[in-house]
């Protein structure tokens, strides 16, 4: 049996353009790295929504090779987090061994702050839809002469 393919329309066609669009500021985040391995993040950075069967999405996440969480860390290759810190050490017996003094690495958050500037784009366009909504059925329930007068 063939999986029905969706049509998404109004808010879910909203959502789908405002994913697109940031995945493509998150892929020239990426691209403004200096970073070795920079070339096969972006290559395989992909937007994903999860939606019901009617097409509503209740979901939008992104999904990338695990080094692109070390980026954001400063993390891999002999540097460790420790205490919020990037060091450089080993884990050895469940204990923290420093390489040296000299911390060469700092996190290059490509993806947090992306998310951050755009998120209130996505929730306006959520919440202006389903205040629509909302003053839709209002609306209705006054339209069909339902409209009751409530003493207290």
């Amino acid at each position: 049996m063939a999986k029905q393919k969706v049509q998404f329309t109004g808010v879910n066609k909203e959502i789908l353009t405002w994913k697109s669009k940031t995945t493509a500021a998150l892929k020239s985040q990426i691209g403004m790295l200096t970073s070795e391995g920079k070339g096969e993040l972006i290559s395989n950075l992909r937007g994903y929504v999860d939606h019901d069967p009617d097409g509503t999405i209740y979901r939008v996440a992104w999904k990338f090779p695990k080094h692109g969480i070390f980026l954001i860390q400063g993390t891999g290759r002999g540097y460790i987090l420790e205490d919020g810190k990037v060091i450089r050490a080993v884990r050895k017996n469940n204990s923290v061994q420093r390489i040296g003094k000299k911390i060469e690495r700092q996190p290059k958050d490509w993806f947090n702050p992306i998310i951050e500037a755009r998120i209130q784009e996505l929730s306006q366009k959520v919440s202006q839809y389903y205040a629509d909504k909302a003053a839709e059925q209002i609306e209705s329930i006054y339209a069909s002469g339902t409209k009751r007068n409530y003493k207290i």
